[in-house]
């Protein structure tokens, strides 16, 4: 993938499917949790306000050309003082010592972390390591055991067992729960927009960690989504500083014949 706006294409992807988990949301609670969500041409704003952690409540600035404005920043820093706690921007419009960095960090977002952005294509997937789970693809009856994974190990509250339950059985959703025995262990999830595809929802109840589930559950995703015509995927994780390792998620994203595309800055108040 070589194309100029490659980090654009890609972070689109990741959006899309991010709005369509918000528009997931049962109406009562939405209104209840203060759930809000807004696209704009500078991004998106997901917000949430009963549960304010950074992955439900950011403004991502997706506004293209590069570099991004300085009015764009100041529109998405206006919509997360009223909303959310988080603005996150890659560094393909907004590269680290650009204005934007500082108008953000200079509004009391200082830089709190990265995700490396990946994507591939159909090449042959390399062998599969051993899982000691069994893999299933999840329908809205096994809903609760997507949303109960989700919940235990993003360490979210059982308030939104309800939300997250919604997405197996979602038109574009292909949601997979890995199984030890009858208690589900792991997820994956992938959101496909016709030749296209996010893969997102990676979780791994602790005690069922390092038992291959996150490296079974990449690879059934990739082989039904090349079955379904996908020919581009896209996936995400945490970028290590600067001298440290890979973690886990990394390594097997990369095992899995991903490529690098770009880094992704989140900048978080408090």
């Amino acid at each position: 993938m070589n194309t100029e706006n490659a980090p654009q294409t890609l972070d689109a992807l990741e959006a899309r499917a991010w709005l369509d988990v918000y528009k997931a949301a049962p109406a009562e609670y939405a209104a209840r949790a203060g759930l809000d969500l807004v696209e704009t041409p500078d991004g998106i704003g997901l917000a949430l306000r009963d549960v304010p952690t950074g992955l439900l409540n950011r403004f991502r600035l997706t506004a293209d050309p590069a570099p991004i404005s300085a009015a764009s920043v100041q529109r998405a820093l206006a919509w997360l003082g009223r909303h959310a706690n988080a603005v996150q921007v890659i560094d393909a419009i907004a590269p680290p010592g650009s204005g934007a960095h500082g108008l953000i960090e200079a509004a009391g977002l200082p830089l709190a972390g990265r995700l490396a952005k990946f994507w591939r294509g159909t090449a042959p997937l390399p062998p599969t390591t051993d899982c000691s789970l069994t893999i299933r693809e999840a329908g809205p009856a096994e809903g609760m055991d997507f949303a109960r994974v989700a919940q235990v190990s993003f360490g979210m509250p059982d308030s939104l067992l309800g939300w997250f339950s919604a997405l197996p059985g979602r038109p574009n959703w292909r949601i997979y729960v890995a199984y030890d025995g009858a208690a589900p262990a792991a997820t994956g999830a992938m959101h496909v927009t016709g030749d296209t595809a996010w893969l997102g929802w990676g979780a791994t109840v602790p005690e069922f960690r390092n038992r291959g589930g996150q490296n079974a559950l990449l690879a059934r995703r990739l082989q039904d989504g090349m079955a379904a015509g996908v020919r581009l995927f896209t996936i995400e994780t945490g970028q290590p500083a600067d001298g440290e390792p890979p973690g886990g998620s990394y390594r097997n994203i990369e095992r899995a014949g991903f490529v690098f595309s770009h880094t992704r800055h989140s900048f978080k108040r408090g």
